[in-house]
């Protein structure tokens, strides 16, 4: 537990019998106190003078071990000026990460962990600790953040305090090992070729082209990138496995063929591509130039040749079936869906499910998550933002969503089939 705000509580126990033992007893507790309490029925009365507010965790029934992690850094012993143990048990550790405007932490591991937003306007995420795919997440206080560790920007990470007050941010992490269970993002097999290593011999669009392509957010099976060229700019040759796309300005692309052998076919052909546009290109390597007056600003995702299906969902509720008035499929083919959901302030949609997806904020300023087995969370949300969503995570596999904001909420999704 953490006591957000203190107070003094009446606490009746009951037994196993679900009977009360009639032995009230009072405690006053800080604010800032972590206490561990056993498990147990009770009764709470608050005979304080203030309201009481305490966040805390409960494991389901089925939770499982993380896994052991090769190579595991800690952020309480890398930055100890950062992190610090405030409760822990076999199972789990209550941390307190705190950091002013500015500074940054060095690269570390977590398992799962959830996060309470104590203080603070927004991080920036290194995965991996690449400032090439630096991901910027706007946060405020009162927000509940799931951060699943087969979601690799929470898995291994640096972080910058980039927003204009300082962070502080509560988490509630997994402590106990299980050998041989978790499977880490995929890794390169070639420096100089990236996470794919294509028969072309081409690197990946990413690793060819730093400057012109980042990733937005990546699960274990998947990755969002955005590709962003100067008018008149041009990228270097690269490969690409199948990848469903979104336009987010119009633009006018110049692409040039590679072959098999990694040559050039010097076929330049020109498309002319609105905004809004979600074609789904083939797997090939290519060359692109912007021979268009304005930036052109792409985003697609990759499918990691170490992709899984992520397996049937029991009773199945398709967002596009239970809410068609907010869901719309873009495009899809066998493996992916492009999706659109667009949501009016006040608005909300039923009960539905989702596979594993990453989703894209083209609008809006707030959502509430509710509908999954625990207390409703408030999400902030920002224009550009990127969030990864496993199904493995209760808040993304089940859910209604709430539009809590002021504006039009439109969030642009690419979610598995399989």
């Amino acid at each position: 537990m953490f006591f957000v705000q203190g107070g003094k509580l009446s606490i009746t126990d009951y037994g196993t019998d679900g009977k009360s033992m009639n032995n009230a007893h009072e405690v006053e507790i800080p604010a800032g106190a972590p206490p561990i309490f056993p498990a147990g029925a009770h009764q709470v009365k608050n005979v304080g003078d203030t309201t009481v507010k305490v966040v805390f965790i409960e494991p389901y029934v089925t939770c499982q071990p993380c896994g052991d992690i090769e190579g595991y850094v800690s952020p309480f012993e890398v930055a100890p000026q950062c992190y610090k143990v405030l409760a822990e048990d076999d199972n789990w550790i209550t941390g307190l990460m705190t950091m002013e405007v500015g500074a940054t932490d060095p690269v570390h591991h977590h398992k799962d962990h959830l996060i309470y937003v104590l203080e603070g306007d927004e991080v920036t995420i290194y995965p991996n600790g690449d400032e090439g795919a630096a991901m910027s997440v706007p946060i405020k206080a009162g927000a509940g953040i799931p951060a699943p560790m087969d979601a690799p920007p929470f898995f291994k990470h640096s972080l910058k305090n980039s927003g204009t007050v300082p962070i502080k941010m509560l988490f509630f992490e997994a402590k106990t090992p299980k050998p041989a269970t978790f499977v880490p993002p995929p890794a390169a097999t070639s420096a100089s070729l990236g996470p794919f290593n294509f028969a072309s011999g081409l690197p990946d669009c990413c690793t060819a082209n730093p400057e012109a392509y980042s990733v937005l957010a990546e699960l274990t099976n998947f990755r969002l990138v955005e590709m962003k060229v100067p008018a008149g700019g041009a990228d270097k040759p690269h490969d690409h496995p199948s990848h469903s796309m979104y336009f987010l300005k119009p633009a006018k692309l110049e692409i040039t063929d590679y072959d098999a052998d990694g040559k050039s076919k010097n076929n330049p052909h020109v498309a002319e591509v609105p905004a809004g546009a979600c074609p789904i290109f083939p797997a090939g390597a290519h060359q692109v130039k912007n021979v268009g007056d304005d930036e052109a600003q792409v985003l697609f995702i990759e499918a990691f040749p170490t992709c899984q299906p992520c397996g049937d969902v029991p009773e199945m509720i398709s967002p596009f079936k239970v809410a068609p008035q907010c869901y719309k499929i873009l495009a899809e083919n066998d493996n992916f869906y492009t999706g659109l959901m667009t949501m009016e302030p006040g608005e909300e949609d039923p009960v539905h499910h989702h596979k594993d997806h990453l989703i894209y904020v083209l609008e809006g300023g707030e959502v509430t998550i509710s509908g999954f087995g625990g207390d409703p969370m408030v999400v902030p949300m920002s224009a550009g933002a990127a969030i990864p969503a496993p199904m493995s995570a209760p808040p993304f596999a089940k859910h209604t969503l709430k539009n809590t904001g002021s504006t039009t909420l439109r969030l642009l999704f690419f979610e598995m089939k399989l």
